[in-house]
C-alpha cells in the first residue's frame, strides 16, 4: 500500500509525502477545488478537501496512486 506521512503547502502547491519516501506534488491545486479563493475561510475549506482526499488516497495502493497520475 502507499500510505501517506505528511502533507505540506507551500508557493509551487501541495506536496504529499508518502511512507516510501517519495512524494507527490499537486500545483495549482487551487484549479480543481474552488476557480477562486475570495477570503482566507475558502483557501482553509480547499485545503481541508484536499487533506482529505489524501486521506482516502493513502489507503489505496501504489500501482493505483500512478495508474491515476498518468
Amino acid at each position: 500500500t502507499c500510505i501517506a506521512t505528511d502533507m505540506e503547502e507551500s508557493e509551487d502547491g501541495i506536496k504529499l509525502m508518502l511512507e516510501s519516501d517519495e512524494s507527490i506534488c499537486i500545483k495549482d491545486y487551487g484549479y480543481y477545488v474552488l476557480s477562486e479563493v475570495d477570503c482566507d475561510l475558502d483557501r482553509e475549506q480547499m485545503i481541508n478537501s484536499y487533506r482529505r482526499l489524501f486521506s482516502e488516497l493513502s489507503r489505496i495502493g501504489k500501482v493505483t496512486v500512478n495508474s491515476l497520475m498518468s
